[in-house]
């Protein structure tokens, strides 16, 4: 995805001070891979997170066709997010999916940013990959895995998992609901 006039438009919208001058689009590279180069994507996102009961609070759902997947409309910044997320994650199979089962579970639009910004400070130069999850012969229902594809040594990446479940996932893991699961894959 290049970068687009909206994204461009919201990214300059976003900063209080004088915008940062924003690259040329660049074939091959997204609109937040030139941000992460430039170190500006964390401050972007800082200035949009919002909480959960924000969400809560704003939303009403619109109807949902078999060709198009409605998302909570009443708050701009989760929408805002929502497009982000599409951005920076890898969506594993089908992206309406996965989008329908954010759409049911709002709570983690907001815990998947931040899960991210998280992730890269143990895994840097790993790709982050979105996906639902079935079993078909279990009763428990559907689940959303991010999964790290890492090329660290498999020690050096159990040691990262653990450092970064304990600086932040087991205090996040109550928020996901039990919707999520972190996982790591190696390349």
């Amino acid at each position: 995805m290049l970068m687009t006039t909206y994204t461009r438009e919201l990214l300059q919208s976003t900063f209080t001070e004088t915008p940062p001058a924003l690259p040329p689009e660049r074939p091959g590279h997204t609109d937040f891979e030139v941000l992460r180069e430039r170190g500006l994507l964390a401050n972007f996102l800082s200035q949009i997170i919002v909480t959960q009961g924000d969400i809560e609070k704003k939303l009403f759902w619109t109807g949902t066709s078999a060709s198009s997947i409605s998302v909570p409309q009443a708050d701009k910044q989760y929408l805002d997010l929502l497009e982000i997320l599409q951005c920076i994650y890898l969506f594993r199979g089908e992206r309406a999916y996965i989008l329908h089962f954010l759409e049911k579970n709002p709570f983690l639009v907001p815990l998947l940013v931040e899960a991210y910004f998280n992730i890269l400070e143990f895994f840097p130069h790993s790709l982050v990959y979105l996906m639902i999850t079935t079993n078909v012969e279990d009763t428990e229902p559907d689940r959303l895995v991010v999964s790290i594809a890492t090329s660290l040594e498999p020690d050096k990446a159990i040691d990262a998992l653990n450092a970064f479940d304990k600086k932040w996932w087991l205090k996040s893991l109550k928020r996901a609901q039990g919707k999520l699961c972190i996982l790591l894959e190696f390349q």
